[in-house]
């Protein structure tokens, strides 16, 4: 593709309508033709803007600065929804670095397109990447499925950081707000949502992991308690074998004692 010479454009930045200035040639990665590698390549105009100086205009087939079309991203990012960015470079024998500018340009299409409706039902959650300790904070709207905000780490500030972009209005329209057990999560909701204890829904896993983790406390601490009652018959049972006139009383505690043993679980 060669431009027309005497031909207006547009500059991509203000929309003016401004004289052509030159052209330049440009590659684009496309989708494979019959399996084999296809790139676009055009010439494409530049402008002289009165405003914004030379640039150059923008190609419908692909974003500005990008070396790949639109269909051909869209196909990263089908292949990022099933893989890590790593195994998509190799498929697509690519570098890291370019599946990962991809990733970013969708990501801020995406946050272009957002409305900012006020969420009714909220999803706290953290995530731990990297196989190390290292966590993020994740705030989704379960009604929509969409991400809201993403914070390192899982202090009370990572939470709180949402809370803090939200309108007086937008809080008081929040009607629950589901989350684990985990304490700062609690204490970043109670500060910023009015009636929080009546909204904080926790999630029935983490319930459940903590009724049996107090059951097995509770357990616990009453077998720990009735070794200690076995301990103490044994001490009076062997006191009793040295003194004769307490065997009577050992013989009694031992025969009170040994029925409530063999009715013991376990």
């Amino acid at each position: 593709m060669v431009p027309e010479p005497g031909v207006t454009w547009t500059c991509p930045q203000c929309g003016r309508t401004s004289p052509g200035y030159d052209s330049r040639r440009r590659q684009w990665r496309h989708l494979d033709t019959c399996q084999y590698k296809t790139v676009l390549e055009a010439e494409v105009p530049r402008v002289q803007c009165a405003e914004h100086g030379v640039v150059t205009v923008a190609v419908p087939w692909a974003e500005p600065g990008s070396g790949f079309t639109a269909l051909f991203e869209a196909l990263v990012i089908d292949w990022l929804k099933e893989a890590s960015i790593q195994a998509v470079a190799r498929q697509l024998k690519l570098g890291w670095g370019a599946i990962d500018r991809v990733m970013q340009r969708a990501v801020k299409r995406g946050l272009k397109r957002r409305t900012t409706q006020s969420p009714e039902y909220l999803s706290v959650d953290e995530t731990a990447f990297a196989r190390r300790h290292e966590y993020v904070t994740v705030v989704t709207d379960q009604e929509r499925g969409i991400v809201l905000h993403v914070a390192d780490d899982r202090k009370t500030e990572s939470l709180s950081a949402y809370y803090a972009e939200l309108s007086g209005e937008q809080k008081a329209n929040i009607r629950a707000v589901a989350m684990d057990m985990w304490p700062a999560y609690i204490s970043a909701t109670e500060a910023h949502i009015p009636q929080a204890r009546e909204k904080i829904a926790f999630d029935k896993f983490h319930v459940a992991n903590e009724r049996g983790r107090s059951r097995g406390a509770r357990g616990r601490r009453a077998l720990a308690g009735e070794a200690a009652k076995v301990c103490r018959r044994r001490v009076i049972v062997a006191r009793a074998s040295r003194r004769p006139e307490a065997a009577g009383r050992a013989a009694a505690a031992r025969s009170a004692y040994l029925p409530r043993v063999r009715m013991s679980p376990g």
